[in-house]
């Protein structure tokens, strides 16, 4: 079933929020601030990278582990980038 770009932004949006509440010890974060600009051309949602859309998109790499660890770094280094 493929979902729409829409639907998929909005999930990861959703997930985002939810680790930046939860960053730095269960406090609340203040001004969280990612600087998110329209996609400069096509995306295909296809795991690749290399669509002209994804140029200038913002990187997000701060995440914390909260299951089954207590707001720790994770094990496995994640990087995200965030465009509309």
């Amino acid at each position: 079933m493929k979902q729409s770009p829409r639907r998929v932004l909005l999930s990861f949006l959703l997930v985002l929020s939810c680790a930046a509440l939860y960053a730095k010890g269960n406090a609340p974060v203040k001004n969280p601030q990612i600087a998110i600009h329209r996609a400069a051309g096509k995306i295909d949602i296809d795991g690749r990278l290399g669509d002209p859309g994804w140029k200038g998109a913002a990187e997000v790499t701060t995440f914390y582990e909260v299951s089954p660890g207590d707001n720790v770094k994770p094990p496995v280094k994640t990087t995200v980038w965030v465009t509309y």
